[in-house]
């Protein structure tokens, strides 16, 4: 699977995903949920450390 399309994944399953753009997605309509597009991800890192676990568990399955 391409990063970004595990980044994608692990948003659409992830309970702490939190939109950036608050704004934009209530203007324009639904932003695409991706790690890259939450609050809690900043530098390639989940703040929460949900990342790595998350992709653990969709690897799995």
């Amino acid at each position: 699977m391409l990063d970004s399309e595990m980044k994608s994944v692990i948003a659409e399953n992830c309970g702490s995903y939190e939109t950036k753009f608050k704004i934009v997605t209530m203007s324009v309509g639904r932003l695409s949920e991706s790690c890259s597009n939450c609050i809690n991800f900043n530098g390639d890192k989940c703040s929460k450390g949900l990342f790595n676990e998350m992709k653990d568990i969709i690897s799995i399955n």
